[in-house]
């Protein structure tokens, strides 16, 4: 029988609870994350930003509200 693939949260929280530091960079899509991954990064992000520049629109923060 097959062993079962880790869920996701499991493997971030035991690099989470782990010794040192967490080496993880930010993506901008497909192509980017598979270079993070042959690259040896442990996680990747996904940022607001990053995922607004890669489909061409304006910086997230601009269009949300701010309350002073």
């Amino acid at each position: 029988m097959a062993r079962q693939k880790p869920h996701p949260a499991t493997v971030f929280r035991n690099l989470f609870n782990g010794p040192g530091l967490i080496r993880g960079i930010n993506i901008y899509d497909p192509i980017t994350a598979r270079l993070a991954q042959q690259c040896g990064f442990q996680v990747i992000a996904l940022g607001g930003y990053q995922q607004g520049s890669a489909l061409c629109v304006p910086e997230p923060t601009l269009t949300m509200t701010r309350k002073h």
